[in-house]
């Protein structure tokens, strides 16, 4: 969906690819009614807007301008207020003129010598009550998020604007599919389908529709580099690989390697897709999905199927797979040998339970002060019925802070010291590099979760003995 005038955080970096460039730049707003004395021109890379000029008004102008070469794409106009008045397209013509009301901007936009951003500021008028008929629907469904009825008025209004859109489009840019703008329209249009089969319960993944999700890359302009330079193309990659497929290695490998084949049209497109999938695998919204980052670098970069965007980063990334690969889910334990306060000591290797909790966590860390007692009742629930065990690594450096926190709020599993090992140093072994830090084991002390709230591994357990059981019946 578009978003044109959406309050942002304003970011003073500077990030783009060396791309398509344009010889310096001289953009003039010709303004009515405004009430700023100092505008900002940002670019827009990825889902952030990036300062790279100010300048101040003079008989109701602003004019930027700068010799610097500046990358094409798309740019907006900032007030003070961080807020974006309006976006446009800075593309082969390096002068713009841009005439505007600032109380009405996308009603009086016209740009005195762009056709490309009339183009654009003619659809954005075509499609804005369409477009406010969908927020008003998407707002009604967020204020009662489990009222089925908003939410298929919701998922049918998104099907009424993007055909609205579509015959915007195909009306206004007939003749000139080929420009910046049209790209980004094209992209911003989803498939003339609901997103989700209907259901009488709130969708997931589960439940998307495979014609939509099927058609849902058709619009993306995989040949042209520009596109990361406008705010939709990792908006709606994001939303195809954590919405519209299911979160298993699994199911998004085949994805990603779609997604590369497709991008592969435009080498640096492609160079710039496995840089940026790296980066969102490195630390996945789920547990386990770091494999996509070793398997995206071992077998795309690594291979040099694919070039690696920034060189310079090859080792910092074979640095942290080499830490990685040991601790991915199906690897075997490693070996742990630390004392207790009684100074027994225990190898976790050695625990004899069907299912092992590796927790290592600190007295000072509130954040696991607040999580053991969802440990206790975990450990109350499944120690018995499931046979599990924790294996508790105080990280502490303190050994009498750490003995007497456990007299205090004494324990029923195993407690043992990590500063004084017997045998294995933990922060090496398992990357603690913060706390609490969790992994879970099964019988065969193979690694089948990590970093999971103690709900969550319940669920996990649960669910695991139930396929089992099924299996076994079948």
């Amino acid at each position: 969906m578009l978003r044109f005038f959406t309050r942002i955080i304003i970011f003073f970096t500077f990030f783009l690819p060396v791309i398509a460039q344009a010889q310096g730049y001289k953009i003039t707003l010709n303004t009515k009614n405004t009430i700023d004395s100092v505008l900002y021109l940002a670019h827009v890379y990825e889902q952030q807007i990036s300062i790279d000029d100010t300048t101040k008004i003079a008989d109701n102008r602003f004019v930027f301008i700068d010799d610097e070469e500046i990358p094409e794409g798309m740019y907006a106009i900032v007030n003070g207020k961080n807020e974006v008045i309006f976006d446009f397209f800075i593309t082969s013509n390096k002068e713009t003129e841009i005439n505007v009301d600032m109380q009405h901007p996308t009603e009086s936009l016209r740009a005195v010598n762009s056709m490309e951003n009339n183009l654009y500021f003619d659809f954005r008028r075509e499609v804005q009550a369409a477009k406010n008929k969908l927020d008003d629907a998407e707002k009604m469904y967020k204020q009662n998020p489990d009222n089925m009825m908003y939410l298929n008025k919701y998922l049918d209004g998104i099907t009424e604007y993007n055909s609205h859109a579509l015959k915007k489009y195909n009306k206004i840019f007939a003749k000139n599919k080929h420009l910046l703008a049209a790209k980004f329209i094209k992209l911003s249009i989803d498939p003339l389908y609901r997103v989700y089969n209907n259901s009488n319960k709130i969708p997931d993944s589960t439940s998307v529709n495979p014609i939509y999700k099927s058609q849902y890359l058709d619009n993306f302009p995989f040949d042209d580099i520009r596109i990361i330079n406008t705010k939709l193309f990792t908006q709606k990659t994001d939303f195809y690989l954590d919405t519209l497929c299911i979160q298993s290695i699994e199911s998004l490998k085949p994805e990603i390697d779609k997604l590369l084949l497709l991008s592969a049209r435009e080498p640096d497109l492609q160079a710039y897709m496995a840089w940026y999938l790296l980066n969102k695998f490195e630390q996945p919204k789920f547990w386990g999905l770091d494999a996509l980052y070793v398997y995206i670098y071992d077998y795309y970069i690594k291979s040099k199927k694919i070039k690696l965007l920034f060189p310079s980063m090859q080792p910092l990334i074979e640095n942290k797979i080499k830490v990685m690969k040991p601790l991915l889910i199906g690897q075997p334990a490693r070996q742990l040998m630390l004392k207790d306060m009684q100074g027994n000591t225990h190898d976790l290797l050695n625990v004899d339970a069907k299912y092992t909790v590796l927790l290592f966590w600190s007295t000072r860390c509130s954040h696991c002060r607040h999580e053991i007692p969802e440990f206790d009742k975990l450990y109350k629930e499944l120690h018995t019925p499931y046979n599990m065990e924790i294996f508790s690594v105080s990280t502490d450096t303190s050994y009498n802070q750490w003995t007497s926190y456990l007299k205090r709020n004494p324990k029923p599993w195993i407690n043992v010291f990590g500063r004084k090992p017997v045998q294995g140093n933990y922060f090496k072994l398992y990357n603690v590099i913060t706390t609490p830090t969790i992994y879970i084991f099964d019988d065969k002390k193979q690694i089948i979760g990590k970093q999971i709230p103690p709900d969550k591994i319940k669920t996990l357990i649960i669910e695991r003995e139930k396929n089992k059981n099924m299996a076994k019946r079948k």
